[in-house]
Parts: C-alpha cells; structure tokens; sequence
C-alpha cells in the first residue's frame, strides 16, 4: 500500500521533470538550427576586397593616407556602435570630401578589421542605422556609386 502511494506521489514530479526536459530538449534543438542557419547565412555573404583604381602598386598608398584611414575606420566604428545614437556628422562630412581612393581604402580597411562582426560591410552598417545624418546619407550615396556593398 505504502509502495503504490508512493509511486502515485512521485508519479506528478516524474511528469513534470519529463515534459520540462522535452521542452528544454526541443529549446536547445531549435537553438542550435537556428545558429547553424546563421553560420550558413554569414558564409554566403563574405565581403570581398575592391581594389583601388588608380593606385601604383609599386609605392603603395602613402603612410599619410594609411593614417588617415585607419583613423576614419576606428572612427567609423566608434560612432557607429554608439549606444546613445549621438552621431559624429564632423567624420562624415570629412569623409565624403575625400577622394575615391581614400574612400574605397577605409571601405576594405573597416571590412578587414570588423567585417566579421554582425553587421557584414561597412556599407551595410551605415545602411542599418535607424537614423541617418545628411553626411552620413552622403557618405553611403558615395559608397554606392562606387559600388561598394
């Protein structure tokens, strides 16, 4: 008697633990397709390097315009992972009135050193923000005319 009221006891705590593991079971399963997706996703979307047009490849860029673009790339991605959303349209509007070269320069530059985060391009990330600055829209008509992604 002592037996069979014990397993009716233990009977609604076993039902609970089973349909919570099924649940956490089927939480973790669908967890791990959906990030597996998104691994597959990132892969067809690598971001390809353009080259620069009118460059001599023998002297390379000069070491100012290397600074200048690492400087617009950090800078870049400072302003753009901003929690506050306080643009710095100063880097914008310095940024568009560069040259082509400069421009596709810090395009490869910010790829190289954050592509790889969520966002993808330096273009898609301008293009995510909720809220665009007139340099920033500036900046992005810039980047699509030369075609960069």
């Amino acid at each position: 008697m002592k037996t069979s009221a014990l397993l009716l006891k233990n009977s609604g705590k076993a039902k609970v633990i089973g349909i919570t593991t099924f649940i956490m079971l089927v939480t973790l399963y669908l967890v791990y397709r959906r990030g597996k997706s998104q691994g597959i996703k990132e892969e067809n979307t690598k971001i390809i390097p353009v080259p620069l047009p009118d460059i001599n490849y023998d002297k390379g860029v000069t070491e100012d315009v290397a600074k200048r673009v690492r400087f617009y790339s950090l800078s870049l991605f400072e302003d753009l992972t901003e929690i506050f959303g306080l643009r710095d349209t100063d880097i914008y509007k310095r940024l568009s009135a560069e040259s082509d070269n400069v421009l596709i320069s810090v395009y490869n530059d910010f790829n190289n050193l954050y592509g790889k985060e969520e966002k993808g391009s330096l273009t898609k990330w301008i293009q995510d923000e909720l809220i665009q600055t007139s340099a920033m829209k500036s900046v992005l008509d810039r980047f699509l005319n030369l075609n960069l992604k």
